[in-house]
């Protein structure tokens, strides 16, 4: 999902799961920070610095999309425990 100079992708690897929040800069896409849950919701996406417009279509978005997934593929998603900032720069 991309909104602005924002986006969240999925990923899994090795039966473990979760979210990623990157924000395009002058080099290209870099990640922001790794979660669960957390990204689905807009105003945690607000919480720590993405603006209130592209919190709403990404959180938007990303609802649509995992809507269309198993049940237990959005819950490997939702699986990642906290938040593990990757570059505070980008926010």
């Amino acid at each position: 999902m991309i909104a602005g100079d924002y986006a969240i992708s999925d990923w899994a690897q090795a039966g473990m799961g979760g979210r990623a929040l990157l924000r395009k800069t002058d080099k290209g896409w870099g990640i922001h920070l790794c979660a669960g849950a957390g990204l689905r919701d807009a105003a945690e996406l607000e919480k720590i610095g993405v603006p209130a417009d592209i919190a709403d279509d990404l959180a938007a978005q990303l609802a649509h999309a995992e809507a269309m997934l198993p049940a237990a593929q959005v819950s490997l998603y939702d699986s990642f425990d906290g938040m593990m900032v990757v570059d505070d720069s980008l926010i």
